[in-house]
């Protein structure tokens, strides 16, 4: 999240292509400033001030960067440099962005843009008051969640849980039921009769951090600070059960894989001589595998393909960009001197990642910072001192992880009902 650099490579890098074949002979690289010794990089090439947001269509990237007036954003082609200015959004530091599926859009805080029209729109910010039955140690909560989200099929819905939570589980779900002025809505408020009466939350603090809904799979993953324990961990809370799951302890971040398997997470070091560990392990917290250990690791993101493994990380305030098979064979070492932020993403043919470098970032120490009503992983700074970079890969990972889902018919049916609700409050408030 954060600022443009005073460091700015001066040197062409030099590919050596003697005694190099086409296909997926190995290249040599021949060593220089912001590039490693290794067998998969192709190109580093610098895309401009700002920081990466993520690929949207091919190789077009949206960039972002901030001053006075808010934050300005760009679509650059990372092979042609060529560059379209888009709007300028008065949004706050930190504001949570996400791009549809589809890459024609994207959101921030409250604010949609059209990519292709080039225009921006701004959306209401629901808010309902709290009922008076509604007990907050009893309701799951992520107060700073995505206000809306897109779905995989790029439908845009409005999804702040604080806004459902108040409005369906702290009122009398039957009474508003039975006024309800159509069958189908009647049958998915019952729905939520059913299966959303208050719960006891662990004991964690109500700020939670990275929280993501998925809602075919009817879970919701976040990272929540332990008050017994003064711990960040990783839950996976599923909404059908009401049941939450600890994934592990000490957690900085987590990406989970295209095809909703996996999830691969940082684990923080217990103390300052530790390592920071890369590990994956299926959705439910199952044959945990260690990929990698650094002295620090701050970023990570899943090809398209779910095959490999972008990470950043090395000594402190020193970060640089790795790559590691999901099966943890094949780590490389990409660039060297870098200073690469937690921001880094895969094109959709699997031979590209963008990241973010920026000289000033620092990864604060989250261990024993209990959080108040602030997101407690927000280690990024401003954008004005970042710089976009693109690394091409010598690696043939075109071919897209899909989905499938294979849930009982009683959990498919809640899912419908939720998918209902939130289209149905998204349609009347978005008029």
């Amino acid at each position: 999240m954060k600022k443009i650099l005073c460091f700015i490579i001066t040197c062409s890098f030099i590919l050596s292509m003697s005694g190099c074949k086409s296909g997926t002979e190995k290249i040599n690289i021949i060593k220089g400033a912001g590039q490693a010794n290794n067998s998969l990089l192709v190109n580093l090439k610098q895309l401009g001030n700002g920081e990466i947001e993520g690929f949207l269509k091919g190789d077009d990237i949206l960039l972002c960067n901030s001053d006075a007036n808010g934050k300005n954003f760009f679509k650059i082609n990372s092979s042609t440099n060529e560059k379209l200015t888009l709007p300028t959004l008065p949004v706050a530091y930190g504001a949570q962005l996400q791009i549809s599926p589809d890459g024609e859009q994207f959101v921030v805080d409250n604010s949609l843009v059209n990519i292709k029209a080039n225009k921006w729109l701004s959306l209401p910010n629901l808010i309902n008051e709290p009922s008076t039955s509604l007990n907050a140690k009893t309701v799951f909560m992520p107060l700073n969640s995505y206000s809306y989200m897109f779905t995989d099929e790029s439908e845009l819905l409005y999804t702040n849980p604080y806004y459902y939570v108040t409005k369906y589980l702290g009122t009398d779900i039957k009474s508003s039921a039975a006024k309800s002025p159509s069958k189908k809505e009647y049958n998915d408020l019952l729905a939520l009769e059913r299966h959303f009466k208050p719960f006891k939350l662990p004991d964690i603090a109500l700020a939670l951090s990275q929280p993501e809904l998925l809602i075919d799979d009817l879970e919701c993953i976040f990272i929540g600070f332990d008050n017994k324990t003064n711990k960040t961990c990783l839950y996976v809370f599923d909404l059908f059960s009401n049941k939450f799951k600890l994934i592990d302890e000490n957690v900085r971040s987590y990406s989970i894989s295209f095809d909703r398997k996996k999830i691969a997470y940082i684990k923080m070091a217990e103390n300052e001589s530790g390592q920071d560990k890369l590990l994956v392990s299926n959705m439910d917290g199952t044959a945990k595998k260690e990929l990698a250990t650094l002295p620090a690791l701050v970023g990570l993101a899943w090809s398209k393909a779910d095959s490999w493994i972008a990470f950043s990380g090395g000594e402190k305030s020193n970060y640089d960009i790795w790559v590691v098979k999901s099966n943890g064979t094949a780590k490389e070492q990409l660039t060297n001197g870098l200073f690469s932020t937690d921001k880094l993403f895969w094109s959709d043919n699997g031979n590209k990642v963008a990241f973010t470098s920026n000289k000033e970032f620092e990864l604060a120490d989250l261990t024993g910072i209990k959080p108040s009503s602030e997101a407690i992983s927000d280690f990024s700074l401003p954008v004005d001192n970042s710089t976009a970079y693109i690394l091409t890969l010598n690696i043939q990972d075109s071919k897209k992880s899909s989905i499938t889902h294979q849930a009982s018919s009683s959990r498919t049916e809640l899912s419908q009902h939720i998918l209902n609700i939130l289209r149905r409050e998204t349609e009347l408030n978005l008029k």
